[in-house]
């Protein structure tokens, strides 16, 4: 018996051989599920029954135990570098996307998802470039897939939130940028936001008689909370301190208006631009405020 063994191997060496298209054609579909299933790494891929049916299909009977063998033993060295990862397509999109080339970046994101229709960030970036080139409701389905797939991811809700203000969709804006805020509270970005849209409800919301109302209501003083959690968070965003500064002297807080102004340009805003928008907010804002 054991002189028959050099000869089984060397008949098992000459039909690997003879059959290397076969072996060539299965380590490429392998390569293409790899890529394909974002879930091959917890896949247990030790037998030859995980190898694709579709091209052991091809492979001569007497070939198939030992042809399986070699694939199993390939699949450790194949490293599928001829095929971008979703992740790939998803670093292109960026590197596009913050060259504005947003159609571009859109290409990489449908790619990245076709690959990996779990990837919700892909889906987070591709609603972001929609929303940059004004297409809000693409955006918005985008951001829809995005918080389903990761509902206590906070980016998904400010990002929603975020069109939904563009939109004039004031309370769906609250609503998303509140809850991203319950998720991630330390984003100064998101305080930056939510402070905007109660800005916006106290000074253009209400009508003319109802003025009092409005600044009653704590429109604007949600606001100025807001606008200070983002100045806590990012000290250095001399925006944010020229929107306090118009929710301030809206409320009649002058003195600390003038602080938040005075701050707001030594960071890089043009003073003359700042103190014209604080003189119309003081003209326009009620008699008890003056």
């Amino acid at each position: 018996m054991a002189g028959n063994r050099p000869e089984k191997a060397s008949m098992d060496r000459e039909a690997l051989d003879r059959d290397a298209p076969y072996r060539e054609g299965l380590l490429a579909n392998e390569c293409h599920r790899r890529i394909s299933s974002q879930r091959f790494a917890r896949a247990n891929a030790n037998s030859a029954q995980d190898l694709p049916l579709s091209a052991m299909e091809w492979i001569p009977m007497q070939y198939r135990f030992a042809f399986a063998l070699s694939v199993l033993f390939a699949m450790s060295s194949v490293s599928c570098e001829q095929q971008a990862s979703p992740e790939q397509h998803l670093r292109a999109g960026s590197q596009l996307q913050e060259q504005r080339q947003l159609e571009e970046a859109i290409d990489q994101y449908d790619e990245a998802i076709r690959l990996d229709p779990w990837l919700d960030v892909a889906y987070t970036q591709r609603g972001l470039a929609y929303a940059d080139l004004g297409r809000f409701q693409r955006a918005i389905q985008d951001f829809n897939v995005a918080i389903t797939l990761s509902p206590q991811g906070a980016e998904g809700f400010f990002m929603r939130g975020s069109v939904q203000y563009s939109l004039g969709e004031y309370q769906l804006a609250l609503d998303d940028l509140s809850e991203a805020i319950r998720l991630n509270p330390t984003d100064a970005r998101v305080y930056g936001a939510r402070g905007a849209v109660y800005s916006i409800l106290g000074h253009h919301q209400t009508p003319v008689e109802d003025f009092d109302e409005a600044y009653n209501s704590g429109a604007l003083r949600r606001a100025v909370r807001d606008y200070d959690q983002a100045i806590l968070l990012n000290p250095q965003d001399g925006d944010i301190y020229a929107r306090r500064a118009e929710n301030l002297t809206s409320l009649g807080r002058d003195t600390e208006a003038a602080r938040d102004i005075t701050r707001a340009a030594q960071l890089g805003l043009d003073p003359v631009v700042l103190e014209s928008s604080i003189d119309r907010l003081k003209k326009q804002r009620p008699q008890v405020y003056r």
